[in-house]
């Protein structure tokens, strides 16, 4: 690390002494390496070499233009617009587009996807680098999109039913609260009224020409870039760029781009949103600004600036949720560009249905607070501390981002005209700007994000007897009343206390064990701790942790259910040993470590995450969470009130009573299957809570540490005998209890009526036993991958009767072993039946190995495509290493699945298809209509 901070420090006296005078007009520097240029007809390109992942090259084409340039007559096209893009091109017809990404492994599954915003559209595409033919045909399918697309009229229609039905998923009480709330944000200004989705009226009848009207008018090479990051010769990429996109005419007499504003207004502006299925309560205050440049020096430390601010201020609102009353369960403060032309600064909180006035007099007081005496300095050392090791960090991953985070800075220098500079670049600049911020650089950031013009308080919440919510002239006098109010300063209050002073003498590691095939070592600690660790090199700065016990919540009476499910929750929000939460906050900034504990229904254990340098500090928490855990009256009492926030309007929701009565029916309604609710709250003990939590954690003898990334192994070794060997064991080795759950069998059927909006959400569920196995694993895997293919096939592509259908598999050992397998959708009430046969039709021809073999290509490659990708990403191998741990599966085996899908085929699928979908004898169908009220 000493030599990273070396190395930054150069970087920042090189570009200080190219720039002796500082001055802050001077333009940014741009990434020596970013390739750039400009076509003949106006497209822009941004060619980046990345290695990361290894073969693979991640593509976008960006439309500067999105739902506000859309006409009266064509609201939701633009969108419409993207969908079609996957529906037929001058060089692939109808879906062989699809069909041939299918077969590369890069279709849906594999990275394909687009997205419409208000300002733009992005279209995005993973493409292997290895294959010169198929990177060449990404680039042509980048082109296709840019001024080839078709607009087959039976693909049209087709299409027409899918987005309608992508309407209809996002109806409910969250848009009709926001399609209000945003009329009086974007007041006055085409904004109001350009949602990406558009209007139903307009997608059920709208001509075809419209929507090529629209194409002709927008799609042209002045407003569109293609930016492409991966692991190429960028020389043969730009090549590629000049040869398709190069012969795409300039549009003659172009129609004008119009920067459409948001009108500013003098005045305080308040708007308060209800609905009858509101989930929760919320309080918003929005500050408009117009947007910030970002492309000189000056520019780039007021950024630097505006997040030293939002994340103090973030800490003083986390402390407040840790009273015993909060104000809120949740409040934080942001600034982002909200759209082309306007930017927003907010503050926001989820406020219990009675505290809205109170949360937002609560945010205005702290924004005042700030106004009138500024942060402390002891507040701004963190922040800058927290800053700069975020800084290191950047450094030392500099060689390992994925392309297909890195790719997003090239789409967003296009979207507004910012330089990028290289992760070198960004560094230096950092460390020599941060050190030059002082505390009245970030005070004054106050003046200038908050003000009284271009205010807008928006409030949201459920409309229900007996609630009586305020109005918007009383949230707006709040503004003048907290302005003239006394208020006092914040007081930082640190800790002087070190974090770790117990002195340990280190245990002993009992027997070493070296899994060479799959790189893990096993260690057995002499208190009967099994630790496996999976050195990698995928990142410089990542070490991750898994650690679990046999037991949770299934060992504990129903008089006990709740408190042993809330207790790791309420524990973790408590703090730990003398430091309550706010003080571990404070006592870590500039750590980058993270350690949870969690008690869930077969298991507890930890979870969590720590840089190299932070290692030690992660093992101490990890002893301190075992064997110090607190749970004083304050934290128990804020934790419960969190949670009555969060559940007490759950049951307003039509989604969530269907999920919870669902949950109760595939389990007979047995008591267990029975989610925490707001009435359970009051008859949580915390004695009893807290005597749980460490009832879980008392013994260790039979756990199980999993660490994956970027460690020394003999240092490991050595915090793993001083630390884990320490913690307290007594030979005992637990089960998971049978806890008399079982799936529900035979055919069966439930139904809900809930809910105004004419939407259905219908759930099928299947199971039966099994044997637990890796093979198991593998096969329900590569099943359900077939089934989504044939389902999106058959219900959204065939009957244009969903936006989505999916399925997924999960293997249990506990208290039988079964494989359930659940497949769901959302759809038109009135077509429920025909879709939920056609599912059921579909699942019959599987079972019947009525598919040809273009269906076993595309599971075997794309699932081959997404290991090469896998066995380089920490991820993965934590979750899989924990799968097999817990699971029992042999761990020399981990990697065969590999094997195993590369010899998939045609009658290897058949036969997989056959074992395991035995709807005819056990089908569980859950289905959500609208109350009897709204049915049509």
């Amino acid at each position: 690390m000493r030599n990273y901070l070396f190395l930054i420090l150069l970087l920042a006296g090189a570009l200080l002494s190219a720039q002796p005078a500082f001055d802050p007009d001077t333009p940014l520097p741009v990434d020596p390496e970013l390739i750039t240029g400009k076509l003949a007809n106006g497209l822009t390109y941004y060619i980046k070499v990345n290695r990361t992942p290894a073969k693979r090259a991640e593509l976008r084409l960006v439309v500067n233009i999105g739902s506000v340039h859309e006409d009266e007559d064509q609201q939701g096209l633009a969108h419409f617009t993207e969908h079609m893009a996957f529906n037929g091109t001058k060089h692939f017809a109808k879906m062989e587009l699809v069909d041939y990404l299918n077969s590369i492994g890069m279709g849906y599954a594999g990275g394909l996807n687009a997205g419409t915003g208000m300002d733009q559209t992005v279209y995005q595409l993973k493409i292997p680098t290895d294959d010169a033919e198929q990177f060449r045909k990404g680039v042509l399918i980048l082109s296709d999109w840019s001024g080839g697309l078709s607009f087959d009229p039976d693909e049209i229609e087709r299409e027409r039913g899918v987005i309608i039905e992508e309407w209809r998923m996002g109806q409910g009480a969250d848009q009709r609260m926001y399609d209000t709330q945003r009329k009086v944000i974007f007041a006055g200004s085409r904004y109001a009224e350009r949602m990406p989705i558009g209007k139903l009226e307009v997608l059920q009848s709208f001509e075809h020409d419209t929507i090529r009207r629209f194409y002709r008018d927008w799609y042209r090479p002045d407003l569109q870039a293609v930016v492409a990051v991966g692991d190429f010769d960028p020389t043969m990429v730009e090549n590629l760029i000049k040869e398709y996109f190069g012969p795409i005419p300039l549009v003659e007499n172009p129609r004008e781009c119009v920067l459409y504003d948001v009108p500013d207004h003098i005045e305080p502006k308040a708007v308060v949103a209800s609905d009858p299925e509101a989930s929760s309560s919320d309080i918003q205050i929005t500050w408009k600004h117009d947007i910030t440049p970002n492309s000189t020096f000056s520019d780039y430390r007021a950024t630097l600036v505006t997040n030293l601010y939002t994340q103090m201020l973030n800490q003083r609102l986390q402390e407040l949720t840790q009273q015993a009353e909060p104000p809120f369960s949740m409040a934080y403060n942001f600034k982002y560009n909200m759209v082309r032309s306007k930017a927003t600064y907010a503050m926001v909180g989820i406020v219990p249905d009675t505290g809205i006035l109170n949360g937002c007099r609560v945010l205005l007081t702290e924004a005042e607070r700030i106004k009138q005496y500024g942060f402390t300095q002891s507040e701004l050392d963190r922040a800058k501390q927290t800053a700069l090791r975020n800084n290191e960090r950047m450094l030392a991953e500099k060689d390992k981002q994925e392309s297909n985070r890195l790719v997003w800075r090239y789409v967003m220098a296009y979207t507004y005209g910012n330089p990028v500079m290289s992760i070198e670049q960004n560094v230096a600049l950092n460390s020599a700007l941060y050190d030059g911020i002082t505390l009245d650089d970030v005070n004054r950031m106050a003046l200038e994000l908050v003000k009284d013009e271009n205010m807008v308080i928006t409030a949201s919440a459920p409309q229900k007897e007996g609630l009586v919510l305020p109005t918007e002239a009383q949230l707006l006098a709040l503004v003048e009343e907290v302005s003239q109010s006394t208020i006092e300063p914040y007081q930082d209050e640190v800790s002087e206390e070190e974090l770790f002073s117990a002195s340990l003498k280190p245990g002993r590691i009992v027997r070493e064990k070296k899994l060479k095939k799959v790189g893990i070592r096993q260690w057995t600690l002499s208190n009967g701790i099994t630790v496996l660790a999976r050195p990698t090199d995928f990142k410089n700065d990542e070490i991750l942790l898994r650690a679990f016990s046999p037991g949770g919540t299934s060992l504990y009476s129903l008089e006990d259910l709740f408190e042993a499910q809330e207790s790791a929750s309420l524990v973790a929000q408590s703090g730990v040993g003398s430091f309550d939460q706010s003080a571990l906050d404070k006592k870590l900034a500039g750590k980058i470590v993270r350690v949870e504990p969690y008690v869930e229904n077969q298991r507890e254990g930890f979870t969590g995450n720590c840089s190299p340098a932070d290692l030690e500090t992660l093992f101490q928490l990890i002893y301190l969470y075992a064997t110090q855990p607190r749970l004083d009256e304050e934290s128990f009492t804020s934790g419960i009130a969190k949670q009555k926030a969060w559940l007490e309007n759950q049951r307003l929701d039509p989604q969530s009573v269907f999920f919870d009565s669902l949950s109760a029916f595939l389990y007979d309604n047995h008591p267990r299957a029975r989610t925490l609710r707001v009435e359970d709250l009051p008859g949580l003990d915390r004695e009893r809570t807290l005597q749980i939590y460490r009832e879980r954690f008392a013994d260790f003898s039979d756990f199980t540490f999993i660490f994956v990334g970027s460690f020394d192994l003999k240092q490991l070794k050595q915090l793993c005998a001083r630390y884990l060997a320490n913690l307290p064991a007594h030979g005992l080795r637990e089960q998971v209890a049978d806890d008399g759950m079982r799936y529900t069998a035979g055919i069966k059927t439930m139904t809900i009526n809930r809910g105004r909006d004419q939407k259905s959400v219908v759930s099928l569920g299947l199971s039966g036993s099994c044997l637990i196995s890796s093979q198991t694993r593998e096969e329900l895997r590569n099943l359900t991958f077939l089934m989504d293919e044939k389902l999106r096939e058959n219900i959204r592509e065939s009957r244009s009767g969903v936006y989505f259908v999916g399925a997924w598999d999960y293997l249990s050992k506990h208290p039988e072993p079964t494989y359930q397998i659940s497949i769901y959708m959302q759809c038109a009430p009135d077509r429920v039946t025909e879709l939920t046969d056609a599912v059921v039709v579909t699942l019959d021809s599987l079972k019947a190995g009525l598919f040809t073999q273009k269906y076993a290509n595309v599971v075997k490659v794309t699932r081959q495509k997404r290991f090469e990708t896998d066995v380089r990403d920490n991820r993965w191998w934590l979750s899989t290493i924990v799968d097999y741990a817990w699971n029992g599966f042999p761990l020399k085996g981990l990697l065969d699945e590999r094997k195993q899908v590369g010899k998939l085929d045609l009658t290897k699928l058949q036969a997989i298809a056959r074992k395991y979908p035995i709807h005819d004898a056990s089908l569980v169908t859950g289905i959500l209509y609208p109350a009897p009220q709204y049915q049509e």
